[in-house]
């Protein structure tokens, strides 16, 4: 790929800063964009993301805007990396600023509650294209901090065909972050979606101290559960085996570093929701998530068994031990299904 003149990151956070400094090596500029002015300013005065990033510096090449208008002029190519709930209202006011061909790539990971729509559908909706052949989503096991750092890193790159997500996963590709094709955008979106779910039960495991069995019992089932909700939006069965799938299952549900897991470690430890979330600091995706997975499971019958247990846990009061009693006396089913 030629150097690109410029690239826009929509969303400073830690994932956003973290990808802005991987795309930094194919891009003569890159221009983040976000609702927080003190991030911002601490990007152009200090080449640093005090917030997410501390002690992080940044390659003079990034750049900050608060206004979305400029940091969109003349980008080549737009990186999404916003939570999935506000991905349309930040979108849909400047759909015009961006033209049909210029690549969008979602770094988010979610599935709206509203409509079922992960963020490629929402990107492409917003921007009022017919189609999402330029559109891709990049995920896969990747904490910010460590990519930021230039440690090694590898994530799945999907768009509607190989040929097209193998042209734009050289925007991140490097010795130091590997991109791995894939045409199957249903499957990476939805293992990204719902391995946030999964990762909030495995924290409360941890956090009711039922020890390593019944962790890797919850990463198991938990692909299954995701293997199941990906089959019924035309997903590839295989995708689930990859970096986008057990690959970040793993990952956010093993390390203190995940805020999913997090979240369900504080609850467990007897943390309301509301105190949880405001001592993580960060959106954890998996919260919303969870309200997406119960609808899918009560309105089109998709069997989701933990993702429903934790939804009760978020948002129905219902206590984490007595969620871990609910999944251990549910019926005997096959281990591995055809």
């Amino acid at each position: 790929m030629k150097e690109l003149s410029k690239v826009c990151v929509l969303g400073a956070g830690s994932w956003g800063t973290g990808l802005a400094i991987v795309a930094a090596g194919r891009a003569k500029n890159v221009c983040l964009w976000d609702i927080d002015r003190d991030v911002l300013s601490g990007i152009a005065e200090r080449h640093e993301n005090s917030r997410y990033l501390p002690g992080v510096p940044l390659d003079f090449k990034l750049g900050s805007s608060a206004d979305i208008g400029e940091a969109l002029a003349g980008a080549e190519a737009i990186i999404v990396a916003l939570p999935t709930v506000v991905i349309e209202r930040v979108l849909a006011p400047v759909k015009d600023a961006i033209a049909l061909e210029t690549p969008v790539i979602s770094a988010s990971k979610g599935l709206s509650e509203a409509d079922l729509k992960f963020p490629s559908q929402i990107i492409r909706d917003s921007l009022g294209r017919q189609d999402r052949g330029a559109i891709f989503a990049l995920s896969g096991p990747s904490f910010a901090k460590e990519s930021a750092r230039g440690m090694p890193t590898a994530v799945a790159f999907a768009g509607e065909t190989i040929a097209a997500a193998q042209t734009w996963a050289e925007l991140f590709h490097s010795p130091k972050f590997r991109t791995y094709p894939s045409d199957d955008l249903a499957g990476v979106e939805t293992a990204g979606a719902f391995k946030n779910v999964i990762a909030i039960a495995a924290g409360a495991v941890d956090g009711l101290g039922f020890g390593d069995n019944a962790r890797a019992a919850i990463i198991t089932r938990g692909s299954a559960e995701i293997a199941r909700a990906g089959v019924h939006f035309g997903a590839n069965p295989l995708t689930f085996q990859g970096l986008a799938g057990m690959g970040d299952l793993i990952l956010t549900c093993t390390s203190k570093q995940s805020r999913n897991c997090r979240l369900g470690f504080l609850m467990a430890q007897g943390k309301s929701l509301e105190e949880s979330v405001k001592e993580i600091g960060e959106t954890a995706e998996g919260m919303y998530t969870a309200k997406a997975a119960h609808k899918l499971s009560l309105e089109q019958g998709v069997e989701l068994p933990i993702s429903n247990e934790v939804y009760a846990a978020l948002y129905e009061g219902k206590p984490p031990r007595e969620v871990a009693e609910t999944l251990m006396a549910r019926p005997m089913r096959l281990d591995v299904e055809y």
